[in-house]
């Protein structure tokens, strides 16, 4: 899975500030915030190939113009 990182932040106001500005512009992609101490990560979409995020983040490039594309990698339950 691939997403676009919106923004990296270290005070909560500011992601959901980021986050919901993000929301009221594409309300159809999902947006995700994550907290790794000490920031806040905002990401968003759920890409399957690094074309496709890259894509998007051209889209959204005018809005948010630090935004820039992570490989998630993801580990899947292995049936015994």
């Amino acid at each position: 899975m691939v997403r676009v990182i919106n923004a990296i932040l270290n005070a909560v106001k500011n992601a959901i500030k980021i986050k919901t500005k993000f929301q009221t512009l594409y309300p159809d992609v999902p947006a995700y915030e994550k907290y790794e101490q000490p920031n806040f990560t905002i990401l968003v979409g759920d890409f399957r190939t690094e074309l496709e995020a890259w894509g998007f983040r051209e889209k959204i490039s005018f809005d948010f113009p630090n935004a820039f594309v992570k490989k998630k990698v993801m580990i899947r339950p292995v049936k015994l």
